[in-house]
């Protein structure tokens, strides 16, 4: 078996059109616009799902697949995923580094300028 990068974590979906938010687990968000095709660990295989286009929205990036063309489709895909996650009480392990945290949370703690 290959060796994988977590790339990021679906969060929710995005409109009607099949879009999802995905928060981004590395370095770097942009990484996505060079990123082809994602696999989706459904828990009890890896699906493919080529990348159609990217956006962002503040710390999250707007994923489009191709052949996902409403949210029904791609709540299709995700379910699967969603119940296993549930069923063995998976937890999201935020990690990053305090001055990660200061830039992602920035809008969080207002600015006091004196």
């Amino acid at each position: 078996m290959e060796d994988l990068l977590k790339v990021g974590v679906i969060t929710t979906t995005h409109g009607v059109r099949g879009e999802v938010k995905v928060f981004p687990t590395t370095d770097d968000a942009e990484r996505f616009l060079d990123i082809e095709y994602v696999l989706l660990d459904t828990g009890k295989e890896l699906r493919r799902l080529n990348i159609q286009n990217v956006k962002f929205f503040k710390n999250l990036a707007i994923l489009k697949f191709e052949g996902i063309d409403n949210i029904n489709d791609i709540r299709r895909e995700t379910t699967a995923w969603q119940e296993y996650r549930n069923k063995h009480k998976s937890n999201v392990n935020w990690q990053f580094t305090a001055d990660d945290a200061r830039t992602k949370l920035a809008r969080l703690y207002p600015s006091i300028d004196a």
